[in-house]
């Protein structure tokens, strides 16, 4: 397993502050960029921005928002090797839940799902791997976690992805309250049962903010960089997939917050 300090370290002593941007469009990307920091001011300076941005325009997100690319250098040295990134496409999607951060991490930080699930084949489904301690974590006495799955997820016309990604999560202090950044990425590309689907990268950010009591909002944004019958994934199909899938998974969670505390 590959995780990175990345490099940053070199100078990070002496390195001048980095100013977070302003604007939603670049405050994603910047956020899962500084997330690895050793020093984690800029990563929360992005949030509390992004907050602010929200704070007055949320209804321009309401179905969806083209965020800016990840940085060519940044994923150069988080990959290990050089990436054309013409073709990356990144969305996001926000939106709220009258729940507390505690309420929202128990949920979705399941403790029932550590055991394999495997199918009818005799192939593995889904797996979760802690990489820390859970409980320390969901009892506030440590503010990281990291763990990683194996999954195969079946899609529309009959598509299965198998996937094998990395989450790490940090919980911190803002002024506009606790807030967690999660973050995941692929250790392999994704391996789809048709070849005419590739996926070589895929980037996923959580931001959780708990803006009043039992109120939180959570910021999603998702970059994939794919091709589609041996062409790049066409910009409104990657799209209408991405938006899709922050939206799906949105209410999924809505639906298991519902049935925990009725």
């Amino acid at each position: 397993m590959r995780i990175l300090p990345l490099l940053l370290v070199t100078s990070v002593a002496c390195a001048p502050p980095v100013d977070a941007p302003s604007d939603f469009e670049s405050l994603c990307a910047f956020i899962f960029e500084h997330a690895e920091d050793e020093e984690p001011e800029a990563m929360q300076d992005g949030v509390v921005n992004l907050q602010s941005w929200l704070d007055i325009n949320r209804e321009k997100i309401g179905e969806g928002y083209v965020v800016k690319s990840l940085d060519e250098g940044f994923v150069e040295r988080f990959e290990e090797q050089a990436w054309d990134l013409t073709n990356l496409v990144g969305v996001a999607y926000a939106t709220q839940y009258e729940y507390t951060m505690d309420q929202i991490l128990e949920t979705i930080i399941k403790d029932d799902e550590n055991e394999p699930r495997y199918d009818e084949e005799g192939r593995l489904t889904y797996r979760r791997t802690f990489n820390s301690d859970r409980e320390c974590f969901l009892e506030r006495r440590c503010d990281t976690l990291q763990y990683e799955i194996e999954t195969i997820d079946s899609f529309a016309m009959n598509i299965e992805a198998t996937m094998h990604y990395v989450a790490n999560i940090v919980r911190f202090e803002t002024e506009w309250g606790t807030a967690v950044v999660w973050r995941n990425w692929q250790l392999k590309p994704i391996a789809f049962n048709w070849d005419w689907i590739r996926f070589d990268l895929s980037y996923y950010l959580g931001v959780l903010v708990e803006i009043e009591p039992g109120l939180v909002e959570r910021t999603e944004a998702t970059w994939v960089l794919g091709e589609f019958a041996n062409a790049p994934l066409p910009m409104d199909v990657a799209l209408s997939m991405g938006v899709d899938t922050l939206i799906e998974s949105t209410e999924e969670l809505r639906d298991e917050l519902a049935e925990a505390y009725p």
